[in-house]
This record gives structure tokens, C-alpha cells and sequence, in this order.
């Protein structure tokens, strides 16, 4: 529960927020200097909820465009395409290998063993590009936000 307290003095109103909590009783709100741009706000502002997570693994590339790096998030979209198209390439040959066999030959084995090894490696590499997605934006985004503290002498919120 969040109270907030105003407080009339000769020099004007002073707000204060408190917090009903077990961490503490008080927080402040974040002080952004006057000469920062709105985009530069949005940058300290960022942070990953766990919707994005999910997004993320419907839409390729999710992470790096939330934080307008493009160029990244159209290589993650690249490589997650290609994976999908190892997946359905290998899906369709076990497919059609499995189609109408009751009992399979000896001979293939090797093939399904083939086919089974592509899909496999289709379905690494979508994982593998979801990985890189969230983890390479995550860390460009703390660069971000280091930077932008740099540049206005602030200091990161301690967590």
C-alpha cells in the first residue's frame, strides 16, 4: 500500500511517498535532470517484464528491436528463420520416410537417424537464437544505460 502525505509550509508543498512494506518504509522518486531528452529517459527507464519473454519467443529478434538496435534484431530474425527452415526440412523427410511403412526396413535407420539429427539441430538453433536474443539485448541495454549515466553524472538506483 502506497500512502502519499502532503505537507503545507511557508516555502510550498512537499510530497512525500511511503511505502508500507518489510524493505523499507520509503522511496524516492528517480531525480532526471533538466537537460535530458526523452529518449535518454527511456533508456534508464527500460527493463525486461516477463510478457516480453514470451513475445520473445513468438517474435524473432523481439528484444534487440524493443531497444532499437535493428541491425541485431534482423540477424536474430535471420538465423531463427533459417533454424525454422532446418526444422521443417527435417520434419518433412521424416515424414515422408515414416509415411506408409508399418515396419521399416534395416537400410533406414541411418536415414531416419538423419532426419531426426536435422530437426534436432533446427529446433537447437531456434533456442539458441531465443538465448541470444535476450542475453545480447539485456547486456546492450545495461551498456546503454551505464552510458547514459555517465553522461549525466547519475548514478545507477541500487536494487
Amino acid at each position: 500500500m502506497i500512502t502519499l502525505l502532503l505537507s503545507l509550509t511557508g516555502n510550498g508543498i512537499t510530497i512525500t511517498l511511503e511505502k508500507d512494506s518489510l524493505y523499507g518504509p520509503h522511496f524516492e522518486l528517480p531525480v532526471v535532470p533538466q537537460n535530458m531528452p526523452y529518449e535518454d529517459f527511456r533508456t534508464l527507464a527500460w527493463k525486461f517484464d516477463p510478457y516480453d519473454y514470451i513475445f520473445a519467443s513468438l517474435y524473432p529478434g523481439y528484444f534487440h528491436f524493443m531497444i532499437r538496435e535493428g541491425k541485431w534484431g534482423w540477424m536474430v530474425v535471420l538465423g531463427r528463420l533459417l533454424s525454422t527452415g532446418v526444422m521443417v526440412y527435417g520434419g518433412a523427410r521424416l515424414y515422408s520416410d515414416l509415411n506408409g511403412y508399418v515396419a521399416l526396413p534395416e537400410d533406414y535407420r541411418k536415414r531416419l537417424l538423419v532426419d531426426m539429427s536435422v530437426l534436432l539441430s533446427g529446433f537447437a538453433g531456434n533456442l539458441f537464437f531465443y538465448a541470444f536474443d535476450i542475453g545480447h539485448a539485456k547486456w546492450l541495454l545495461r551498456e546503454k544505460q551505464l552510458e547514459t549515466y555517465y553522461r549525466y553524472r547519475t548514478f545507477p538506483p541500487k536494487e
